[in-house]
This record gives structure tokens, C-alpha cells and sequence, in this order.
């Protein structure tokens, strides 16, 4: 171990790490709190990069140590092994790392980064990033330059899976009237001035760039009349009009020259298919959305002699996910043509939102939760899908922005307004009285209320676990109202709120995340919540899972705010799924990681030993073994039951080749797989040796 001076800070190296070592977060046993906070005082801050689409790296922060102490906020690892992931970070002008099979990140002193993905190389491969002179204009294609310029190295080579390159923005340099929304990030072969735009977005105060080309980078605002993702044309290195190789990933049925070129990441034939969009897991069924706008459901579609009818198939005489039925065999649910814009999977309901802001919603009906006005279960018939899928009646002129579902459902409106229906014992729906709405006639349309969410304030997300909903607010503050049974609520007590009159608007305090700490998203399950916040750590509360015990966390004065631990993972969280009794969270380069209740096997694991009820666990998970070169783009957590073993629920995950797998509760094959009644309880049982779901 040695120290190289900079300026009055001093950087960290670590030549080698033993295999089940860490460095991490200083701290006294039982003590885990916020990392950042506790380092406030140190050199340097976290650049993050985030992606849903791809399976991207986050860059996690500096190792600095000042000359007050250390400031050790995220381990460094290093190893001489071919597929181990690397991290480097450096203060010098260049940086380099060996990346290996498993990815690895590299970030300079400015905060420019690369992250490459696991499979991105096959062979340890030494990357370089380091400055390099700014473009001049003569391709008429970069106009204002608004970052540093970085080289990629080493000079032509490629990667087989696309790298994000983030360059932090100089605001300073974009001329008046223009934002950090006008700016693109472009590259070229390095050394020469051939710039095309390439597929970027903005991340706090940085573009994040996608690439497979070792070339020179730089953020800049394009030049006037110079080609672009968004004029009608076919040009620059597009696949087809204004999508795919430096442009947004392509709709189903364009031309591709690789998987990355297309959002559902199959590309075969040279045109891009249609593939997974997004997972909605239930108690005891699955659903996916595909990249046309079309939704498959699979597993039990019955309980007892009570049809639901939340698979969608107009009929249930098996449960779907047994031999024959799956692929291609598999039904849509038929919608008349309306396209479909996300799915979200209840207890026992499955609820459709469409691309014209309207809603749909099939199964159980016991407490009115399809705001029909009736109690009617849906979809079992034929007459009940297609022309015959009824709408929610939400009021005039409304558009639903997103949903979320549990024994009801909420859903938030492009104004910003909440409006929630179905069972209302806790409160859960947040009017002031426990009657349920939408079970009975005229209870729906404009004379359904909206949740009061306090004076001028508005919702921007919204989630719901068993017997309650919480909303990130527009302040990015979170509201909870509804069952309190655990301290769910997060307000020290374990009253309900919601469920009489005066609790409700400005009455109901906003959740104590601590000190200047806002959310930038939530997920609740069962009788908990967690909060991702805004500097990128995991918060539960509830019957809270990973903070080394099973105490619940909320339920008496004193256990929020600052008193309440962060999720001690080692690292930034990049994403995260909140499940019935388990959590599992997104990581660097499209890694995941469970932990919580694991009798079915739920955590990925191999076994069916729960995780993070013991100090230290959840720091020293390994992460889930998804196959040779897979990654996740994006990760699901099941709602799930208990059962006679415990917590029972199933997770599934979409790779980074636009296929999925599933694990866990398979008693009705909602993991897709024809045998049960648990998948991947044994060791061997993941990996390579668990088969991708069959969907499309």
C-alpha cells in the first residue's frame, strides 16, 4: 500500500485485496450509517452514471484520504485474475485499469469515467482514459464544445457490448439561453475530426455516453444544420431513420447491426424483434411488456374454484407456464389494438396502462379493486378482453402517468394527482375513511377524490405495499398513508393514516430520510418500504430487511432520520426492487445482489438461507450468478405470500441479451419453467443451467 501526494489530498491505492476481503466505510460495530454524510468532510464527492437500458456501470466514488483522516467511501478492488472486475481512480491526467471478463470502471480527477460492462471483453484487456485536445469545427457536425475531450484507449480496438463514457458538463461554457438538455455527446476515431453523435443522456450534471469504439470523446452542443437523431433522415452511423448505432436503440422491425441497436436488444436478420420491455411479478403470476406494446401473463390464473381471470386469457383450465404453453404459444392479452404502455401485477389482478393515458384492469374484484362498480372478476371470459376491456372510469380529461398495484390500485396522473381504488381497511386509500371505492356504482369517474397530499403539493412517483401507499412528493419528500402495523409509514408510531378524516394533506408529516436527504425512488412490499436517495444508498423501514437484525424500523419515535441506517452494501445503488420480505438491488455493471427471506429461494442464492438478519450479511453477499457474460438491465422482486415454509415469492431479471430468467415460488410456474415447486433452492441450479424464460 502506498500514498502519492496531490495537492492536500492524498490518494489511496491498493495493490491487492484478498479474495473475501473489503475496504469500506469506517465504522463501529452495529453503527452503518450514511457513508456520504460521515465523510462530508472529505475530498471529493460520487460521480454516478445510471441506466435502465443497458447494463451500464455506476462510477463509484473516489478513495481519497485528507490529512484530517480517512475518507474511504466504496471499496477499490484490484486483481490479477482475467475475469475480475477492476476499478481505477486516479488524480493523474490519464488513468488506466485491466479489465477482465466481469467489467470494471475507470474515473479521472475531472470526474470523466468509463464503465464496461461484464462480457464488454474476453480477454484482460487494459483500458485508458485520459484528456486529450478538444475538437476543432471542420465537420460542421460538433458546435459548442461544453466538456473536456477525453481518448479512449487503446486506439482501435472495439468492445463487444456497449461502454458508458461520462463526461462531467462545464456549464460555464454553454452560451446563454442554452442548457445542459442541448447537449449530446460525440466521438470520433482518435486524432481525427470525423465526430458523429452518439446515444446519450443527462445525469445530474454529466452526459453519459454509449459506445463500443476505443475514440476520442467530448459533450458539446451540435452545430446548426449538422446531422442528428431527430431529423427524419438516415445518416451519420444510424441503422435506420434517426435510431439505432449512434442514436436511440430502434422499434421492432428496423434495421440493426447488433443487439445494443435495438430496445429489446434482439437484433436477427438485421432487424430488430420484438423482445421484453418490462416484468410485473405478482403473488403467483408473472407478466411481461414487449417492445410493441403487447402483454403475456403466465402462471396461476385460478385459486380454488374462483376464477380471477388475471392472466388474461379468457379461460383457465391449467395454469400457464406447463409444457406447450409457453413462446410463441403463450396468448396476449387481447386489447382491440391499444397499444400498451406498462403492466403492473397485483395480489390478484393485473392492471394495464395504455399509450393514450387509459387503464385497464382484469382479475379479482372482492373490494372493487377494477373500479368497475361492481365485484365482478374480469377476464376469464372471452366477452371481457379485446373490443370488451373495460376502462377505469377516473374522471374527466384525466391520463394516467404511471400505476401501482397491491390489493388496489393508485394511480398518478400527468397533472401530478393521486387517485386510489379498491380495498381500503387501513385507510390505503388515502380519503379519510375505510370504505372501499369502486365496488358499487357512482363511486368511480370524478367522484372518486383524489389523496390529498398537502397544499400545492403534487406526486411525481407512487408505490404500494400491503395495506398502504407512499408517493415521492414533488419536493422529493415521501408521503405514506394507509396500515402502520410495522412502522411502515416511517413516522414513529404504528397509527394508521388515511383511514379517518384530518389525517391526510397537511396534516400528514412527510418521512425523516435524514439530514438533507430527498428520494429518488421507492418500492414497497408487503409491510415494507425501501428509498433510494438522492445520493444513491438504500433506506428500509417497516419490517425493515438488511440492517444485520429483524427489528422493525419506524414503528417508535427515534428510528427514522438519521437514526436510521443505510442498506450497508459497500457501494452506490443504481436500482432496486422492494418484494414480499426481500430486496433486491442493481449495481455496478449490471451486477445484483438479494437479500431478505429465501425460502423459496428467492435470493438466487442456491439455498434457502435468509440474508441480512445478521450483522454484516448484506455487505458480504455475492452477486448473482446470471450466466457466462450476462448482466441485468433491470432486476424485479415478486409481491409473493406466506407459505407453509415462510415468505414465499419468486425475482426475475432482464439480461443484457433481451432474454430473462426467473427464480424462486414456481408452485403455479410463474417463473415460466414447467416444474416446481421452487427454482434454483440447490446449488448449480442458476447460472448457465438455468434456461431463459420463453415469452416471445
Amino acid at each position: 500500500m502506498w500514498f502519492k501526494k496531490v495537492s492536500k489530498c492524498r490518494i489511496l491505492w491498493l495493490g491487492r485485496v484478498a479474495e473475501k476481503g473489503r475496504v469500506g466505510t469506517p465504522r463501529r460495530r452495529g453503527v452503518r450509517g450514511d457513508a456520504l454524510r460521515d465523510f462530508r468532510n472529505g475530498c471529493i464527492g460520487a460521480a454516478v452514471l445510471f441506466s435502465r437500458d443497458a447494463p451500464l456501470a455506476l462510477v463509484l466514488p473516489l478513495v481519497l484520504l485528507t490529512t484530517a483522516g480517512t475518507c474511504i467511501v466504496s471499496p477499490v478492488q484490484h486483481s490479477d485474475d482475467a475475469g475480475a472486475a477492476t476499478d481505477a481512480r486516479s488524480n493523474d491526467a490519464a488513468v488506466a485499469v485491466t479489465v477482465g471478463a466481469d467489467g470494471g470502471t475507470a474515473t479521472t480527477a475531472t470526474g470523466a469515467s468509463v464503465a464496461v460492462p461484464p462480457g464488454a471483453v474476453t480477454d484482460p484487456t487494459t483500458v485508458t482514459i485520459a484528456p486529450t485536445a478538444p475538437p476543432a469545427n471542420e465537420t460542421g457536425v460538433v458546435g459548442t464544445v461544453a466538456s473536456e475531450a477525453v481518448r479512449l484507449g487503446p486506439e482501435g480496438a472495439t468492445f463487444a457490448a456497449a461502454v458508458a463514457v461520462t463526461l462531467p458538463v462545464d456549464r460555464a461554457r454553454l452560451p446563454a439561453g442554452r442548457t445542459i438538455a442541448d447537449v449530446r455527446m460525440f466521438r470520433a476515431p482518435a486524432g481525427t475530426t470525423a465526430f458523429e453523435e452518439i446515444p446519450s443522456r443527462v445525469e445530474g450534471g454529466a452526459i453519459v455516453g454509449l459506445t463500443t469504439h476505443f475514440s476520442d470523446f467530448v459533450a458539446a452542443i451540435p452545430a446548426s444544420g449538422a446531422p442528428a437523431c431527430s431529423d427524419g433522415l438516415k445518416n451519420g452511423a444510424e441503422t435506420d431513420i434517426d435510431c439505432g448505432g449512434s442514436c436511440a436503440p430502434c422499434a421492432d422491425g428496423k434495421s440493426c447491426g447488433a443487439a445494443p441497436d435495438c430496445a429489446s436488444h434482439v437484433c436477427t436478420g438485421a432487424l430488430c424483434r420484438e423482445g421484453f420491455q418490462a416484468l410485473a411479478l405478482g403473488a403467483d403470476h408473472t407478466c411481461a411488456l414487449s417492445t410493441s406494446g403487447r402483454v403475456k401473463c403466465w402462471g396461476a390464473g385460478r385459486a380454488g374454484a374462483l376464477e380471477r381471470g388475471h392472466l388474461g386469457r379468457g379461460s383457465s383450465t391449467f395454469p400457464d407456464g406447463t409444457p406447450g404453453t409457453m413462446g410463441a404459444n403463450l396468448r396476449a392479452i387481447p386489447t382491440n389494438g391499444a397499444l400498451v404502455a406498462e403492466v403492473r401485477a397485483g395480489n390478484s389482478t393485473t392492471c394495464l396502462r395504455f399509450q393514450d393515458g387509459t387503464v385497464a384492469c382484469l382479475g379479482a374484484n372482492s373490494s372493487g379493486e377494477l373500479g368497475q362498480g361492481d365485484m365482478l372478476p374480469r377476464g376469464s371470459s372471452a366477452a371481457d378482453l379485446g373490443v370488451g376491456l373495460a376502462r377505469v372510469p377516473l374522471g374527466s380529461g384525466v391520463s394516467v402517468k404511471t400505476l401501482a398495484s397491491g390489493a388496489g390500485t393508485c394511480a398518478l396522473t400527468t397533472t401530478g394527482a393521486v387517485k386510489c381504488w379498491g380495498a381500503n381497511g387501513s385507510g390505503e386509500l388515502g380519503i379519510g375513511d375505510t370504505n372501499a371505492r369502486g365496488d358499487e356504482p357512482g363511486e368511480m369517474g370524478n367522484a372518486l377524490p383524489t389523496v390529498d397530499l398537502g397544499a400545492g403539493r403534487t406526486a411525481i412517483a407512487l408505490t404500494q405495499g400491503s395495506g398502504f401507499a407512499c408517493a415521492i412528493l414533488d419536493t422529493n419528500a415521501v408521503k405514506c398513508w394507509g396500515a402502520n402495523d410495522s412502522g411502515q409509514l416511517g413516522l414513529g408510531d404504528t397509527g394508521a393514516r388515511g383511514d379517518e378524516a384530518g389525517e391526510m394533506g397537511d396534516a400528514l408529516p412527510t418521512v425523516d430520510l435524514g439530514t438533507g436527504r430527498t428520494a429518488r425512488a421507492i418500492a414497497a412490499g408487503g409491510p415494507s418500504i425501501c428509498a433510494l436517495l438522492d445520493n444513491d444508498t438504500l433506506k428500509c423501514w417497516g419490517a425493515a430487511r438488511g440492517l444485520g437484525d429483524t427489528n422493525p424500523r419506524g414503528d417508535a419515535p427515534g428510528e427514522m432520520g438519521d437514526a436510521l441506517p443505510a442498506i450497508d452494501l459497500g457501494e452506490p445503488v443504481r436500482g432496486f426492487s422492494l418484494g414480499f420480505g426481500h430486496v433486491c438491488v442493481l449495481l455496478a455493471a449490471g451486477r445484483t445482489k438479494c437479500f431478505g427471506a429465501n425460502a423459496a429461494g428467492q435470493l438466487g442464492l442456491g439455498d434457502t438461507a435468509a440474508r441480512g438478519n445478521l450483522p454484516g450479511e448484506v455487505l458480504g453477499l455475492p452477486v448473482l450468478d446470471l450466466g457466462s457474460g450476462r448482466s441485468a438491465r433491470t432486476i424485479v422482486a415478486g409481491s409473493g405470500r406466506n407459505g407453509a415454509v415462510g415468505p414465499v415469492a419468486h425475482t426475475c431479471a432482464l439480461l443484457n441479451d433481451g432474454s430473462a430468467k426467473c427464480w424462486g415460488f414456481n408452485e403455479s410456474l410463474q417463473c415460466g419453467y414447467p416444474f416446481g415447486p421452487y427454482v434454483g433452492t440447490k446449488p448449480g441450479g442458476l447460472g448457465d443451467a438455468l434456461v431463459a424464460t420463453s415469452v416471445w
